[in-house]
């Protein structure tokens, strides 16, 4: 069984708080002038691989779909906005795009050394921060964009997807006699996941009197001496880590491939032979067996592929979710 479906809807009238000039009085308004487009396509199959006359009923259904959503207007016939959230997260949202866009610095690495820092020709000075924060060695190697050696907000980019782009599901069925085995498992594949974590884990490093800086980072790639080639930034320079803020979740250097395959859900059942509970006056007896929350495949190091924003920022804070057993009776009289 083959279930194809496609739509294409049109939203207008979206409420935004957009930003006034300081002459107005008043810092912001709430309009009604952004609209988006969705479309996208679903698709659902349900297979039975074995004969009908087989002693084994088998039934596997997968569905997937595929969603894209596009911004098709912005307050004040603007052609994009950029918006920065408390923790300095910046989004943009650009007419013809997705309505959600990761807004990033692109890492390119680590500086080996001082002498790998770009220098201006035109004034002999090195690349560095807004600030007047030279970069040196250990430093992240930030794409300069706009080519005048500061990093400031002009060399942020639209980077990756956060938001999936095919989503879907599966389940199978598998009875032989009084027995029943079910699995359901969920996917996401083509989206990108912000390792926040990792970014917060690795900021403590900065502030070397405070409880939360004793974190194991063994594992970290870090640079270590001038030479050396290394992932991650030098996480030592106390004097310098205020301002340049090298482990900042905003850049390409914490984005992964958040996409996964989990299996939600295995449940093993039995009935209970009816000519054995009728003699008690009852229909059906079944014992059953869950386990919730089994594995998850991803190349996503951090916590939870699964729990994320609409950003793609993962949510690390509170419990996580945990993988439970749980043992039932089914009795209908």
């Amino acid at each position: 069984e083959l279930i194809f479906d496609a739509y294409y809807k049109t939203v207008g009238n979206l409420l935004r708080t957009t930003q006034l000039p300081d002459i107005t009085g008043f810092n912001n308004v709430v309009t009604n002038e952004t609209s988006l487009t969705n479309y996208g396509y679903e698709l659902t199959l349900t297979y039975r691989p074995l004969p009908a006359t087989s002693p084994v009923q088998w039934t596997v259904s997968v569905n997937g779909a595929l969603n894209k959503d596009i911004l098709t207007h912005l307050p004040g016939d603007a052609r994009q906005l950029i918006q920065v959230d408390g923790d300095g997260n910046k989004t943009l949202f650009r007419v013809g795009r997705n309505s959600l866009s990761n807004y990033l610095l692109t890492t390119q690495g680590v500086y080996a050394s001082t002498n790998d820092v770009p220098i201006d020709p035109a004034t002999g000075l090195r690349y560095r921060m807004e600030t007047g924060q030279y970069f040196q060695a250990g430093d992240p190697n930030w794409v300069d964009r706009d080519g005048n050696y500061i990093m400031d907000i002009n060399d942020y980019a639209i980077a990756g997807n956060s938001q999936p782009l095919v989503t879907g599901g599966l389940q199978s069925m598998l009875i032989y006699k009084n027995f029943n085995f079910n699995i359901s498992a969920s996917y996401i594949a083509f989206r990108d996941v912000i390792n926040a974590a990792l970014s917060a884990r690795l900021q403590y490093l900065g502030a070397p009197f405070d409880k939360k800086s004793i974190v194991d980072f063994n594992s970290v790639d870090y640079w270590k001496r001038s030479g050396s080639n290394a992932a991650y930034p030098n996480p030592f320079d106390y004097t310098r880590t205020g301002a340049l803020n090298p482990y900042r979740a905003d850049q390409t250097l914490f984005q992964e491939d958040g996409s996964y395959f989990k299996i939600n859900t295995i449940t093993v059942g039995y009935l209970l032979n009816k000519n054995l509970t009728h003699r008690y006056g009852i229909n059906t007896v079944r014992v059953y067996g869950t386990c919730n929350n089994v594995y998850t495949f991803s190349s996503y190091s951090g916590p939870n592929a699964e729990n994320v924003s609409a950003l793609g920022r993962v949510q690390s804070n509170g419990y996580p979710i945990p993988r439970s057993w749980n043992l039932g009776l089914n009795v209908e009289f």
